[in-house]
């Protein structure tokens, strides 16, 4: 005779009994609701205190007293049930793997898109519908739900690229990690420049900078301005401020501290702060 699997750590604390024409027996173990923790609930009178187990974290209660042969019986379907799943789980793992989820099985590959964002996004909008995807790692890209007979009329300032699964991914058809596919991406997608990372991180700078672009970027901290600049020799810098919001094409010179290297599709920026136009 014997309770559940589940219940075979409490403690019996009385002889079986016959209630409703089945055995059960009285045990006494950790409550199920807060897990024998004592805080479950939340309110202004009880605080976090259970009320299952009223704060104490133990509970005793009936439960079933099985028949060694229910006992096995409820055993064999427990693990009748733990195959299915684990055959189930092993489908759905073969099934939804990063190289399937993104389109890879048709030639190992799927084809991303080069030229301007912009541009892009307007040519993606004229494809059919579902033709392409847009994902973090690759951008827009089409994979192997498209048709085998689509075909692509590409404006004059958009190219696409066949990036290879091998580029990307791994034996067991995962994704390699972010930066990993982020550098061979926009390796594909953007020309190397031949902007180098300047001073050292704490360095401080005098520069004559040509600012390029300013991007108003607005968030829950408030209205910031991204400011891209270039040196005589096309180097790139970057400077995210709440204080300015400085004019196009215009050269600037200035003082500034060397914040941080970082590069951004495929482009090497200095990143930095503390600028005061001089």
């Amino acid at each position: 005779m014997a309770v559940a699997k589940s219940y075979e750590n409490h403690k019996i604390i009385s002889e079986p009994f016959k209630e409703n024409g089945k055995m059960y027996v009285r045990i006494e173990g950790p409550c199920p609701r807060c897990g024998g923790s004592g805080h479950y609930s939340y309110n202004q009178i009880d605080g976090t205190r259970c009320f299952g187990c009223n704060g104490t974290g133990h509970k005793v209660f009936n439960v079933r007293w099985y028949t060694d042969k229910e006992r096995a019986r409820m055993d064999r379907a427990a693990e009748k049930r733990a195959e299915v799943r684990a055959q189930k789980q092993e489908e759905y793992r073969i099934n939804h793997t990063d190289k399937k989820r993104f389109g890879f099985d048709r030639d190992d590959s799927i084809l991303i898109f080069k030229g301007e964002y912009d541009a892009i996004n307007d040519y993606i909008h004229t494809l059919p519908e579902h033709t392409a995807r847009y994902s973090t790692f690759f951008g827009w890209y089409i994979g192997d739900w498209a048709p085998e007979s689509l075909e692509l009329t590409l404006p004059d300032n958009i190219q696409v690229i066949a990036l290879k699964w091998d580029l990307v991914g791994n034996e067991d058809e995962s994704l390699k990690s972010t930066e990993e596919i982020e550098k061979i991406v926009n390796e594909l997608r953007y020309v190397p420049s031949t902007s180098e990372y300047q001073g050292s991180v704490g360095d401080k700078l005098i520069l004559d900078l040509f600012c390029k672009t300013v991007i108003e970027n607005d968030s829950q901290y408030g209205l910031s301005y991204i400011h891209t600049f270039e040196d005589a020799n096309k180097n790139i810098y970057v400077w995210m401020t709440k204080a300015k919001c400085l004019e196009t094409n215009k050269t600037y010179h200035m003082s500034a501290k060397v914040k941080e290297h970082k590069e951004f599709r495929n482009v090497k920026q200095t990143i930095i702060n503390y600028c005061r136009i001089m």
